[in-house]
């Protein structure tokens, strides 16, 4: 029985400190300027794209590490509580059913050893503190993360347009500029703005590359625009709630940890 009331000791020891260090995290994380998080994009370095897949594969190690974590304490609870009814005879195992159906198994009422109680309490516990809300979060983040990751994609790929479109037009432009026998480009954007040259199928074909490359650069700086927005709303929307979650889940694991009924037992 004591080394049942250490593990639960240690464990209650362990939800606090848990606790304690989310909070803080938390805390410092709200008390920062993360509202003025700007994005690095592809087209800046690759390292940017590391990073986001990075992240995201974190992100999913967290979700599967919690969910075992959690799960692993309730599966052990489980055995240990049904190894120890095993060794209750059967009128004490036997009592009227609840309203819903529930045998509502009391080793205390049976008059059982503490080494029950403290199994049984343990087992409500961790059956009363729900982990679902916590993954949620995570996977939220995880999802954010990953549409982050998809307009970082976009933002890369509408670059190389806008790249493109503008050594057409540059190149277009250069070589109007010689067949024309013009020595600056300030003498082609004259030329271009002259009805005299208006129906000139070359200068025409040119001002249609000069619309284009405008119309990808303001695709693209939409597009840069719109990937700052979601970096800065990445710990706000994304990493703030996990933690609420997570503090959250912590406070109630501690509170419902004093209930167990450890009475009795030398606790180490």
């Amino acid at each position: 029985m004591n080394t049942i009331c250490c593990l639960e000791c240690r464990l209650r020891r362990m939800w606090k400190a848990v606790l304690l260090c989310h909070e803080k995290q938390l805390s410092a994380i709200q008390d920062s300027k993360m509202h003025l998080i700007k994005a690095v994009t592809i087209s800046q370095s690759n390292a940017a794209a590391v990073a986001t897949v990075e992240l995201e594969r974190e992100l999913a190690k967290w979700y599967r590490c919690f969910n075992k974590w959690i799960s692993s304490q309730r599966s052990y609870a489980e055995a240990l509580n049904g190894w120890l009814r095993k060794w209750l005879t059967e009128p004490e195992v036997q009592e009227e059913n609840t309203p819903d159906g529930a045998p509502p198994f009391s080793p205390g009422k049976l008059g059982a050893p503490p080494v029950f109680v403290i199994s049984n309490d343990w087992l409500q516990v961790i059956e009363m503190v729900s982990k679902n809300e916590v993954l949620k979060t995570i996977d939220q983040f995880s999802k954010l993360v990953h549409e982050y990751k998809k307009t970082q994609e976009k933002e890369h790929r509408q670059k190389r347009k806008a790249d493109h479109a503008s050594r057409d037009y540059n190149k277009r432009r250069k070589v109007l500029q010689r067949e024309l026998g013009l020595s600056t480009s300030l003498d082609m954007v004259a030329v271009m703005e002259n009805t005299h040259h208006s129906h000139d199928n070359r200068v025409i074909e040119l001002e249609k590359m000069s619309r284009k490359k405008d119309e990808e650069k303001t695709k693209h700086d939409e597009i840069v625009k719109h990937a700052h927005l979601a970096a800065s709303a990445t710990l706000p929307v994304g990493l703030v709630p996990v933690l609420h979650q997570i503090v959250s889940f912590s406070q109630e694991n501690v509170q419902k940890y004093t209930s167990i009924r450890t009475r009795g037992a030398r606790v180490h």
